[in-house]
């Protein structure tokens, strides 16, 4: 723990559950803000050990035995606050070397971290664009949080089956490919929190269907916005 940065350990970070406070029978270590950390003596390895995270106001004793630190993943905790919202569309029947198309309108003063996931019945190719242009919104999808108590809402709008004027700047591609000599075998491609997207930019998904024949496919965003 010597040497640990300040801005790596934070007590609100970790979620602490039914944990015993240490005591004068183990060994404690104290973890500060400003890195001046005090390790335990080690004279007795028996001794159960303990790691004090503290900002000198509040402190947390947190067990460092087996199983006894309960911590929660970034993307878990964003779902806890409400932040973390999906929306998605599954497209019927897109024909051969046809495509599957989302629309991302993000507003000014918001950025979004998202990713998507695709799931297709065939072989089929993915790509992403930037400053798409549009002639016609598509239809209006609603973003679910994925916290189903919050009341969270978002700024975004999504939108599937948009009309294209033009595609853009392309900045991601991808292929969801086929087992052996077969175009037919379903699949899956997926990325969480691959990009932040930027304000007042319209962005494009589009998968194209390259097995052979008409096909299912469906897009799956999972998104945070973020104030600017």
């Amino acid at each position: 723990m010597t040497g640990l940065r300040k801005d790596k350990v934070r007590a609100t970070d970790l979620d602490i559950r039914d944990l015993t406070s240490a005591s004068d029978d183990v060994s404690v270590t104290t973890v500060k803000p400003d890195g001046t950390n005090t390790m335990p003596s080690g004279d007795d390895t028996a001794r159960p050990v303990y790691v004090r995270l503290t900002d000198e106001t509040t402190d947390n004793k947190l067990c460092a035995s087996t199983g006894a630190i309960i911590t929660k993943d970034s993307v878990s905790k964003e779902v806890g606050l409400g932040l973390v919202f999906v929306v998605s569309h599954l497209f019927i029947n897109v024909a051969d070397n046809g495509y599957a198309y989302m629309r991302v309108s993000i507003p000014a003063d918001y950025n979004i971290n998202m990713g998507f996931v695709v799931d297709a019945e065939s072989k089929a190719y993915i790509y992403m664009y930037e400053d798409t242009t549009f002639s016609a919104n598509g239809t209006a999808l609603t973003p679910y949080n994925q916290n189903r108590e919050s009341t969270n809402t978002l700024n975004t709008l999504f939108y599937h089956t948009p009309t294209i004027n033009a595609a853009g700047t392309l900045i991601r591609s991808s292929m969801l490919g086929s087992a052996g000599k077969f175009t037919s075998t379903s699949g899956s491609a997926s990325t969480v929190y691959s990009k932040r997207l930027a304000e007042s930019t319209e962005y494009l998904i589009a998968v194209q269907n390259k097995g052979g024949d008409v096909r299912d496919i469906n897009i799956r965003i999972i998104c945070k916005e973020v104030e600017c």
